[in-house]
């Protein structure tokens, strides 16, 4: 069955399903998702986690798990990570095998990107949504962003005026992972109800570096501030997963509005329907322009080879690949080693 995000936390209390699928790009609200999931699986005993990613999977071995009992005689949750969306003919037969006879003492939770309406009808998405739920997660535009703030200040105990709201929404710019940091931050800082006045002092950067401005500079086609600006931010202790979100999420921008110039359409229209802000049009005009087909496929395999280093120090310095990928999206070559050798 389909869940709404919102939600899910009720449905976890009434019934936990033997599996979830949970798709969509917006990666705060996704991950928050699974960590109701994982939580409600913990309350009931599921307490050893396994974890594969699509990309690098042995499907023989996923199998080999889904039927091989724990070392610990504990409950298990089985985690499938799939970015593109895309198990292929083997890992697609293995989930829908796996679904037609559950363990009882397996919670499976695939996390996927974005489905298509193909990808939506495909045997293995609907097979997981008959047997266990399928929740997705969908972008927060700007009509939705000022109520989206409020709901998330309120949960926090923090009452700020409609002024107050619109300055945080234009600050971060559609970008939830950093909406919600601003938020946290908030509740350290607030007491009382907050005006546009206090908003304003509060949301302004105090680093050096400011992981927006970052991809401001690539999208301009300023290499030097781009890689300075990096720089600055790893040696200020920023995640390496929001610069890569960030990164990422450009990337993917571009190759969609790409996408839509290929099928005939107006790239300022292309920009406009892909939900870029107003006042990033021209930015984003400048680097799709500047910005090959190939070059931001090339880019988008540089962000996976940077999300496996981020969570396996065996492939190499994510912060490396990062550098690569801004200098790609400013209009130099984007070096990597392992990129050549996988294209």
């Amino acid at each position: 069955m389909k869940i709404r995000a919102e939600s899910l936390a009720q449905d976890l209390a009434r019934n936990l399903k033997p599996c979830y699928l949970i798709s969509g790009e917006e990666a705060l609200l996704a991950s928050e998702a699974a960590d109701h999931i994982r939580q409600a699986g913990r309350q009931q005993g599921f307490g050893e986690r396994l974890l594969f990613h699509a990309d690098s999977v042995d499907w023989d071995e996923f199998i080999g798990e889904t039927q091989a009992m724990s070392l610990f005689a504990d409950k298990r949750i089985i985690e499938l990570r799939i970015p593109n969306s895309k198990p292929g003919d083997k890992g697609s037969k293995a989930l829908v095998e796996f679904c037609q006879s559950i363990p009882e003492d397996i919670l499976l939770l695939v996390i996927t990107g974005k489905l298509d309406r193909s990808q939506q009808r495909s045997k293995w998405v609907t097979t997981l949504e008959s047997t266990g739920g399928h929740v997705q997660v969908w972008p927060v535009d700007q009509r939705q962003m000022p109520g989206w703030l409020n709901q998330r200040l309120r949960s926090k105990g923090i009452e700020a005026d409609r002024d107050a709201v619109a300055i945080l929404a234009e600050r971060v710019e559609g970008n939830l992972l950093a909406a919600q940091q601003e938020v946290e931050k908030l509740s350290l800082l607030v007491e009382g109800p907050v005006d546009a006045a206090t908003m304003a002092e509060l949301v302004v950067n105090s680093a050096r570096y400011d992981v927006f401005k970052t991809v401001d500079h690539c999208l301009f086609g300023n290499t030097a501030e781009a890689v300075i600006s990096l720089q600055g931010l790893k040696e200020e202790g920023t995640e390496a997963t929001l610069m890569l979100w960030v990164l990422t999420k450009e990337v993917r921008q571009i190759l969609q509005i790409q996408d839509a110039c290929a099928r005939g359409q107006n790239l300022e229209v292309a920009i406009r329907n892909s939900g870029v802000w107003q006042k990033r049009q021209p930015l984003v005009h400048k680097a799709v322009r500047r910005t090959s087909p190939t070059t931001a496929v090339n880019l988008l395999r540089l962000c996976r080879l940077a999300d496996r280093a981020i969570k396996s120090n065996r492939h190499g310095d994510p912060w490396l690949k990062m550098k690569s990928i801004v200098m790609g999206l400013s209009g130099k070559p984007a070096i990597d080693t392992e990129l050549e050798l996988t294209t």
